[in-house]
């Protein structure tokens, strides 16, 4: 039987369940600020092309593609983009992607947002060990990684094991997995979960921080605003509407987003 055990750890030792949880509430911290981020830099992606809009189109123009909109969350923001109204369209587009995370169950945000927000550690007592096995979001892996009282414990036996391990150590990899998640091998009919984010509570709370790391990718906005304003030219007209896009649309740092609509004071 192929078998691959990935993003899979080992505690330094047993821990009581007291101190496991202060372990993991230290964790939490640091994960909640690295998924705070990309959440936040996802809402001011479409809150700047929006905004972004309205330098260079007049209300009646916004209007008028909001009346070929048919998605009707899209169709709202144009509205608010047309009026001016950023406050409204900040909040709208929040609301929007609350919706969707709250909703990951069914769509794992795989197709409604750029990445997985779920932050979950499932844990396994053997033998007087924890092991442990992360799903979720990718840019939490490196936080895990650095957690000293956390190694790696990964497990494969669909191709060579890593030089660096000994025979020995890896048939007790195997031991220990075996024991813990075998013989069916589905981690969710064993040991414990525990969220490391938990979306339904945490996201865009009252105090929901504006962190300068963000401030979204500015080309990225400028190529989606070509893609609406100049859908048919190519070649040297592209560049020359491109390198009119970029002065008519200043990159902004997060001091400047929060100009926009007066939330400075909700900046940390």
């Amino acid at each position: 039987m192929s078998l691959g055990i990935y993003d899979a750890f080992i505690f330094d030792r047993s821990y009581t369940m007291e101190e496991l949880t202060k372990k993991i509430d230290i964790l939490r911290k640091d994960v909640k600020k690295t998924v705070d981020i990309q959440l936040h830099k996802y809402v001011l992606e479409k809150f700047l092309y929006c905004y972004f809009l309205r330098e260079n189109l007049s209300t009646d123009e916004i209007l008028e593609i909001a009346k070929k909109e048919t998605d009707y969350d899209r169709k709202m923001w144009l509205q608010d983009t047309a009026q001016g109204q950023w406050k409204s369209l900040y909040r709208n587009i929040v609301l929007y992607i609350r919706g969707k995370v709250r909703n990951q169950t069914r769509d794992n945000l795989l197709e409604s947002l750029d990445y997985n927000y779920r932050a979950v550690l499932f844990l396994f007592a053997v033998e007087g060990k924890i092991l442990c096995i992360y799903s979720g979001n990718s840019s939490i892996i490196p936080i895990l990684e650095q957690q000293k009282y956390l190694s790696d414990f990964q497990y494969w036996n669909n191709t060579d094991r890593p030089k660096e391990i000994s025979e020995k150590d890896w048939e007790k990899r195997y031991y220990l997995w075996e024991k813990a998640i075998g013989p069916d091998y589905t981690i969710h009919n064993h040991g414990f979960m525990m969220n490391l984010y938990d979306t339904s509570m945490e996201l865009f709370r009252s105090n929901f921080p504006f962190y300068r790391e963000s401030v979204p990718d500015y080309d990225d906005i400028l190529y989606r605003l070509m893609d609406t304003l100049y859908p048919d030219i190519e070649g040297d007209q592209w560049e020359d509407k491109w390198n009119e896009l970029k002065r008519n649309c200043p990159k902004m740092d997060m001091d400047g987003i929060g100009q926009i609509f007066d939330l400075t004071e909700r900046r940390s």
